[in-house]
């Protein structure tokens, strides 16, 4: 027994081996999920050659000159971000709240931020530019890598048809980056019921020019308030150098008339919205586009290039003077 106790035998040999094994295992995983996240990034940016034809951003690139071309993928990763802005409050209806869920998909799709103010803060429409501005500010004080580059105002009472249509697809190529905002008009003059509107310096001295209009220029008359101050404001060389008018129905197109012949201003299959400004019944009119839309979503889903706005978003920022 004596003997025995002197042999130096290793004590519990059998668990250091395992002890051994195990290290190595996780050191061999862990060095096999590092090979596997490079190979992972090498593909991402290194190879340019890659396919990437069913994706609608390849689209996207393709169709707007704001990509430069089909083979311009990174320019993709410099697109520009774009934020969605509206307002609703008051007594809560349904229909509007059935039209503003409209705006899920097309934002799910499209990665776009919805800004949406559920209280109003100033009398009358006054709410709407104070809140536009305060978002601008916002956005502004962040870095250039996390701030939005547009924003993109939508009335409440706007429905949704076409989700495949981008946003991007409006924004002004760089041979007109001095270009700030896009608008519309109808038979009113300057409708600014949807509108997009690049976050920039410029766009903080408008909103508060339009927010304070009627305390600067009491004796004005303002038929639209809000809207009565932009369209006078967007008047003056400030503001007009840098505004363009684009067609209404690109974004901000009205509802048709049944039976009658469409007008350049009326929706049609394949548009981004309809919009129901001056309408009435509103919370009526609304559940009908809502029904016409669930009804047959094909009449209006239609694939961008297969939809007009490639060739007429084309064609406008080419032939418009700089």
């Amino acid at each position: 027994m004596a003997l025995i106790n002197h042999i130096n035998l290793p004590r519990r040999p059998f668990a250091s081996l395992l002890r051994y094994f195990h290290k190595a295992r996780i050191t061999t995983l862990l060095l096999f999920c590092a090979a596997i996240t490079l190979f992972a990034v090498y593909l991402h940016n290194f190879e340019p050659n890659r396919d990437r034809s069913n994706s609608w951003q390849a689209k996207i690139i393709s169709l707007n000159p704001l990509f430069g071309g089909p083979d311009n993928y990174n320019a993709w990763s410099k697109r520009p971000r774009i934020g969605k802005v509206s307002i609703l409050y008051g007594d809560k209806k349904l229909a509007h709240e059935r039209a503003l869920k409209t705006q899920e998909k097309h934002n799910r799709l499209h990665g776009y931020s919805m800004h949406l103010l559920r209280r109003g803060i100033l009398d009358g429409y006054w709410t709407k530019p104070a809140y536009i501005l305060s978002l601008i500010l916002q956005e502004l004080g962040k870095q250039d890598s996390e701030r939005l580059s547009w924003l993109f105002w939508v009335d409440a009472d706007t429905v949704v048809l076409n989700s495949h249509v981008p946003l991007e697809i409006f924004i002004p190529p760089t041979q007109h980056k001095d270009i700030h905002l896009l608008v519309t008009k109808d038979w009113n003059g300057l409708n600014n019921g949807v509108f997009l509107l690049e976050v920039t310096p410029w766009a903080v001295e408008l909103f508060t020019a339009i927010a304070s209009f009627r305390d600067f220029q009491p004796n004005t008359t303002l038929t639209f308030q809000d809207q009565s101050a932009m369209e006078i404001l967007l008047k003056e060389p400030k503001y007009a150098n840098h505004t363009v008018t684009v067609p209404q129905r690109w974004f901000n197109a009205y509802k048709d008339e049944k039976d009658k012949e469409l007008k350049a201003d009326q929706v049609r299959g394949g548009d981004l919205l309809v919009h129901l400004a001056g309408v009435n019944p509103r919370e009526k009119y609304l559940d009908e586009w809502c029904d016409r839309y669930e009804e047959d979503p094909s009449v209006w889903e239609i694939a961008l290039e297969n939809t007009t706005y490639p060739t007429e978003t084309k064609e406008f920022w080419e032939n418009l003077k700089t």
